[in-house]
């Protein structure tokens, strides 16, 4: 039996180094961190997705949640005829989506949760026959393949209530000990039992967390259920997405949360609110709710001015999504698009631009992954700081600048 890993992060790693077959993994835009424990798992490089898709008879998704769909569609166009196990923390109703995609072409689907707080469980909803092939892998190893009851969906609905109740709860403990640490009472509300320790371990994941909250209100709202618990619970998370695989002290990660002093936050823009980011996300998702949403640009940095709002669609169709979006935002610079990059401009004010590309493009790289970069080296933030301050030329500066970091991406692939 040959299984596809996409992709080995902490917990596909784990579920690949303890998979009983030969497990292949794409290393292709893939960064050292993730090649180290890959390596450690024990794993086969066959280099793109596209090769893995064609030597795997079966494949296990264990992506961020917020490019779940893209990936899926990604393999589903790549001609994948076998058993397609996604294991994401995504809303059942985006579960069903998937799952609609895949069988399209011919794939066989799996509803997957993985669950870490008593052991390692990953959870498995679909057909009985195929719920069976996949729970044979994990036969005597330390992950507990558990069937559940209800089809697809049901395994992304029990990710949906346990991630909300951990991760909300984990984000009331954030917000408790800001309110405490304003008033000098944070050892006093240490003592009542709201552990802080967990709030620092938190934040190096916050930028898989909060597109999970976004999920998970996604899925209260589908329910008729309150929503805005979770939602809160992402815009906190939000605002410690640029400390990712960081250690941070706990009095900084306090300090973002609050809109007092130093702007913070991915959402926070000079001229427009987080409901401003929020709003066209919701336009942007009513055409394309494939598409993986992320806020880029100045508003995406912390302390950086910014007097618009740059948000970047991931979609495995460009050509598809840029002609349902042209509805909704008028193209901007039409004449130089590409089969992988489509650009929309909303002049506002504050004026709003929405490129649509690929995951993994050079697209990819300028417009999203760039910025998550920016955002986490104070270095380039206090350089890129300085060329806007010199007058002149500086859309020609800007270029010049972000080819370098996007350079630095590629050095760290």
């Amino acid at each position: 039996m040959t299984v596809g890993l996409l992709f080995p992060g902490a917990m596909g790693a784990e579920l690949g180094a303890a998979a009983r077959a030969d497990v292949l993994w794409a290393s292709e835009g893939r960064s050292e961190a993730t090649a180290r424990r890959a390596a450690r798992a024990g794993l086969e490089d066959v280099g793109t997705i596209a090769a893995l898709a064609e030597g795997s008879e079966i494949v296990l998704s264990v992506c961020p949640p917020a490019i779940a769909e893209v990936v899926a569609a990604q393999v589903s166009a790549l001609g994948f005829g076998g058993l397609y196990v996604d294991a994401n923390a995504v809303a059942p109703a985006r579960m069903g989506r998937i799952e609609e995609t895949l069988s399209g072409a011919g794939a066989r689907v799996v509803d997957g949760a993985v669950l870490g707080s008593k052991g390692l469980h990953l959870y498995l909803a679909g057909d009985a026959s195929d719920v069976a092939q996949v729970a044979r892998l994990f036969a005597e190893t330390r992950v507990d393949a558990i069937a559940l009851p209800g089809g697809i969906g049901a395994a992304s609905a029990l990710k949906m209530a346990f991630g909300g109740w951990n991760k909300i709860g984990i984000a009331l403990a954030a917000q408790a000990h800001a309110i405490a640490r304003a008033y000098g009472v944070e050892e006093a509300l240490a003592a009542e039992g709201v552990d802080a320790e967990r709030l620092v371990r938190a934040a190096a994941r916050a930028w898989r967390w909060g597109p999970e909250m976004d999920e998970v209100a996604d899925s209260c709202a589908e329910l008729g259920l309150p929503d805005g618990i979770a939602r809160g619970a992402a815009d906190l998370y939000r605002r410690w997405e640029r400390h990712r695989d960081d250690e941070v002290e706990l009095a900084r990660l306090l300090a973002d949360l609050s809109d007092i002093g130093e702007t913070v936050g991915l959402d926070v823009v000079a001229t427009a609110t987080a409901a401003l980011a929020d709003e066209h996300r919701r336009r942007i998702a009513a055409v394309l709710p494939e598409a993986s949403l992320f806020v880029s640009g100045s508003a995406s940095v912390n302390g950086l001015p910014a007097n618009d709002l740059d948000l970047v669609a991931l979609v495995a169709d460009v050509s598809d999504a840029a002609a349902r979006l042209r509805a909704v935002y008028p193209p901007h610079h039409e004449d130089e698009w590409r089969i992988d990059w489509a650009a929309f401009r909303d002049p506002g004010p504050p004026q709003v631009d929405v490129v649509v590309t690929q995951p993994g493009t050079r697209g990819d790289a300028h417009h999203r992954r760039a910025w998550e970069l920016l955002a986490k080296d104070p270095e380039l933030i206090a350089q890129y700081r300085a060329l806007k301050a010199i007058p002149g030329h500086y859309e020609q500066r800007k270029a010049a600048f972000f080819e370098r970091v996007v350079g630095l991406l590629e050095d760290q692939s």
